[in-house]
């Protein structure tokens, strides 16, 4: 998950806030999150947003500062770079969900991540939850309302 962390930055035009988020730098994050001129939604290349980087890498605390410098929630990345790293679709929730982050799972849907998105393969965090076993994830889903007959396709 950190491929895009090392050496990555310059191809994949991460911002400064996508690299202090990603490298966990709390006071970083924060002041370069609160700078009026900074986009917090501002996406690499690839359409990685710092909130989907701080999601999959499972830090609540980060994400937390995101989210309260309106970071959107169910943003999602698209075009062909997001396509060929098998990401286009996949909002926080989803990448938060697929490497077990409860807290982040939690976090993103007290603020109204939709649980029934689907990525562009048509995978919801709720299917990826449930194929890999994660409870606590799957737990929180069903809780917030994920549509438990959706199919991949998007339909019952």
């Amino acid at each position: 998950m950190f491929y895009f962390l090392s050496g990555y930055r310059e191809a994949d035009g991460l911002t400064a806030l996508s690299i202090a988020a990603g490298k966990k730098h709390k006071p970083l994050t924060e002041i370069l999150a609160s700078c009026p001129e900074v986009e917090v939604n501002k996406a690499s290349l690839s359409g990685i947003t710092p909130l989907l980087m701080v999601a999959e890498v499972g830090w609540p605390d980060i994400l937390d500062i995101l989210l309260q410098r309106g970071a959107v929630v169910d943003s999602a990345p698209s075009g062909k770079r997001a396509e060929d790293n098998k990401i286009a679709g996949s909002t926080p929730l989803i990448g938060a969900t697929k490497y077990n982050h409860p807290e982040c799972v939690k976090r993103l849907l007290a603020h109204h991540a939709n649980p029934n998105h689907q990525n562009q393969s048509g995978i919801s965090a709720l299917m990826l939850g449930a194929e890999q076993g994660f409870f606590e994830c799957v737990k929180l889903l069903v809780q917030a309302g994920a549509d438990l007959e959706l199919a991949p396709s998007g339909k019952h």
